[in-house]
């Protein structure tokens, strides 16, 4: 038997899809792209393609940060003077909270230097200004875990789900019953303790 239960969950903001924008300054050509990443993997291949796309472009810098809490973070200011790139475009990910994200900003020099104050705010406004046109998505996180206890505590079990309006994915019935369910992490270790008192002990609890 399937059950689905919707429930109210812990969210990660991310971009829903590509998107561009370009700005001019003082001769300069700044083309900013936003991308949703799940991986680093996945970061690290569109840069190189991205690279190979523009590769008469003077600086290919980057930002990125991936986990549902941001926890890897990249960031390079490819050739550009220390902190002038990579710092200002990271800060509009961490500033909007946006993780799962790869921000490019590509650079053909104009001929006028902007200096380390004027490439900072260039890099931000490219930046900015792709951001403007992404479209946000806010996306739920939570974990999987596989409980199985004994049929008796069925009652007990499900009074639990209940109360924390879970998400249950799967249950399986043999010698004893498994329930595969989605939990908030923030309530997870609050629910294990929960169900290890409501069997007596009597319940296995794995990550699925």
């Amino acid at each position: 038997m399937r059950y689905l239960v919707v429930m109210k969950i812990e969210e990660y903001k991310t971009v829903s899809k590509y998107a561009e924008a370009e700005l001019k300054i003082q001769g300069s050509r700044f083309i900013g792209q936003i991308y949703p990443v799940e991986t680093v993997n996945e970061a690290d291949e569109i840069l190189d393609q991205c690279r190979k796309e523009y590769h008469d472009a003077t600086h290919c810098c980057f930002a990125y940060r991936i986990g549902f809490d941001g926890s890897e973070t990249r960031s390079s200011d490819d050739g550009e003077p220390s902190g002038t790139a990579g710092k200002p475009i990271l800060s509009i990910l961490e500033h909007n909270d946006l993780t799962n994200t790869l921000l490019i900003v590509i650079r053909y020099f104009g001929g006028t230097k902007l200096g380390t104050g004027g490439l900072v705010r260039a890099y931000t406004e490219t930046a900015q200004a792709v951001l403007s046109g992404a479209k946000i998505l806010n996306i739920p996180v939570f974990e999987n875990i596989r409980i199985t206890f004994p049929y008796d505590y069925t009652s007990a079990v499900m009074r639990i789900i209940a109360q924390y309006d879970l998400i249950i994915h799967d249950t399986e019935y043999s010698e004893d019953v498994t329930i595969h369910i989605g939990i908030r992490p923030s309530l997870k270790k609050t629910i294990q303790n929960q169900l290890r008192d409501g069997t007596s002990g009597n319940i296995a609890i794995k990550h699925s």
